[in-house]
């Protein structure tokens, strides 16, 4: 049985995180092997931080920059408007969903210089490291960060699979300074369109997949199956919007609406203080562990969001969803998205203003959809069986660089 380490940011207190670095598990589980997420957490950036500005000819315009700096100083000084006992509550169900959930190894490390120093010795005994998913590829969000761009030494066989850039565009100097470091693994594949954009003409000796997100390589039985069962209202619709993306400001206003149409009350998820209509009955809770999470989707009337995952999960699960979108901008940190609406022609979906939202009120017909789901599952579950095959490494040098 292969023993196969995850690298990817499963600690992190988002539904998103947490259920891909699931999904991924329980797939190769399935495959027969054996699997740990690594518990490694980066808590000795700056200097990283610092490495990754260096290289970086920004191309964000500087409007956009002062406007988003800006908005995050706001953020730390005056916070979102959720209280440290509600947030303490989150944490509580997440640390719950990660011990009875996932299988995480012994072993913690803080830094890059920790991890490298375990990898290269005797005591690593896996035969393959995985990367992915999620931003680990995010140049603004993990600075290059060599764990999660699997640059070190090891005997065992490094792949990714489906890590995310996020954005639509890089700096030349960002561009050239990942693929130096991914055009060192054995297997290269990507969750975006714009990654293989971005990547391939500079790793003209790798092939550069596309794959589906690992939620994706679950079916709707095994999400189902996750579900808690959380004690639900007979009508309502799911809310869950993060506070580091923008969305229209009368998206309220549009949630309020179906709400009032539909005779539904609301759920909500915040990551940022949200206020509804008067009449309106919203119900902001904080005690939801994932599991939780896909019990509220699963049952949801419609699921209103700005987040990838829960777009990719609503799909996954044919649910009725709109997911809102910043205006155009030269940067794009959305890009995930508009790649994921258009895999499965859901761009309607995708919610810029009001008129979107106004325009597109009939329900999703997914008999499509669901075609291209399973051919997306099959290709991932190929690609990590090529990527499995000859893991096995004989010899104490032999994928020493």
């Amino acid at each position: 049985m292969k023993k196969i380490g995850i690298l990817t940011t499963y600690y992190s207190e988002n539904y998103g995180a947490a259920l891909q670095a699931y999904a991924l598990q329980k797939a190769l589980e399935s495959m027969n092997c054996d699997v740990e997420l690594i518990r490694y957490r980066n808590l000795h950036t700056t200097r990283y931080i610092l490495d990754a500005h260096k290289e970086s000819i920004r191309q964000e315009p500087f409007f956009h920059m002062v406007k988003r700096r800006a908005k995050n100083l706001k953020v730390k000084l005056i916070g979102t408007g959720i209280r440290t006992e509600d947030r303490q509550v989150r944490k509580a169900a997440f640390d719950r969903f990660i011990a009875q959930f996932l299988r995480c190894g012994k072993e913690q490390f803080s830094s890059p210089e920790e991890f490298k120093t375990f990898a290269a010795s005797s005591e690593a005994e896996y035969d393959l490291y995985i990367c992915g998913s999620d931003q680990v590829w995010n140049p603004q969000v993990h600075h290059f960060d060599p764990v999660y761009l699997l640059d070190f030494q090891s005997r065992a066989k490094r792949v990714s699979y489906a890590p995310s850039i996020a954005v639509n565009k890089l700096s030349d100097a960002e561009t050239k300074r990942l693929a130096a470091s991914v055009g060192k693994l054995d297997q290269i594949s990507v969750r975006e369109k714009d990654a293989v954009t971005l990547l391939s003409p500079h790793l003209p000796k790798k092939q550069v997949r596309l794959v589906a997100d690992p939620t994706f390589l679950l079916n709707r039985e095994a999400w189902q199956s996750l579900a808690s069962n959380t004690h639900l209202p007979e009508s309502y619709i799911l809310v869950y919007m993060l506070e580091y993306n923008s969305f229209p400001k009368d998206a309220v206003r549009m949630i309020n609406d179906y709400a009032r149409t539909h005779h539904t009350q609301i759920i909500c998820l915040p990551y940022t203080k949200i206020r509804f209509g008067r009449g309106i009955k919203a119900e902001m809770r904080y005690d939801v562990a994932p599991n939780d999470f896909i019990a509220l989707l699963v049952h949801a009337k419609c699921v209103f969001t700005n987040s990838f995952h829960a777009t990719a999960l609503s799909i996954n699960n044919n649910k009725e969803f709109y997911v809102f979108l910043q205006s155009s901008e030269k940067i794009n940190i959305q890009s995930r998205i508009h790649n994921l609406l258009e895999t499965f022609h859901l761009q309607k979906r995708g919610i810029h203003s009001a008129s979107d939202y106004y325009g597109n009120t009939q329900a999703i017909q997914y008999d499509e959809a669901n075609e291209k789901i399973e051919e997306l599952r099959q290709d991932g579950f190929a690609y990590l069986k090529t990527c499995l095959d000859g893991c096995s490494c004989e010899g104490p040098d032999c994928r020493d660089e």
